[in-house]
């Protein structure tokens, strides 16, 4: 399950907006960005009592398989973590995982046509998968009707 991600003001996110975190940002403007994030408007302390589940770093967290998000969510939980040590760790997550995607998004940039011809194929291939499950599915719950 993926959590529903909002925009870094807590509206939908939109580039039009200017509320989104760009593949392309810089390490510095990604931990700024990460630091105005909307987080619990109840958590109004550092050791306040939080609910993950309405702040927007907490789905960031949880979107990009932080496997400390059940210890970030109980200490949250238990205002043993404040909002501003949260982003801090979110901020160094997401430079961590836009460096290593860097060199593959600047091998790709201006290739647009090789971008959509990889798409295409991995779509394709994609297709196939799915028409074999779902005549499985189909032959399991006794509705292929001779397919």
């Amino acid at each position: 399950e993926s959590p529903r991600i909002l925009g870094i003001d807590g509206r939908k996110m939109s580039k039009s907006l200017q509320n989104y975190i760009s593949l392309s940002e810089t390490p510095e403007e990604v931990r700024r960005k990460v630091m105005s994030m909307f987080t619990d408007p109840e958590k109004v302390y550092k050791n306040d009592p939080g609910h993950p589940e309405r702040c927007n770093v907490f789905a960031f967290h949880r979107a990009m398989e932080n496997e400390r998000v059940p210890e970030i969510e109980h200490d949250c939980r238990m205002g043993k973590l404040g909002c501003v040590a949260c982003k801090k760790e979110m901020a160094d997550r997401m430079v961590r995982f836009l460096e290593k995607i860097s060199p593959y998004r600047e091998k790709y940039a201006g290739k647009e046509k090789l971008v959509e011809e990889i798409l295409f194929e991995g779509s394709r291939k994609a297709r196939a998968v799915a028409q074999v499950t779902l005549q499985e599915a189909r032959k399991a719950m006794k509705i292929d009707y001779g397919r």
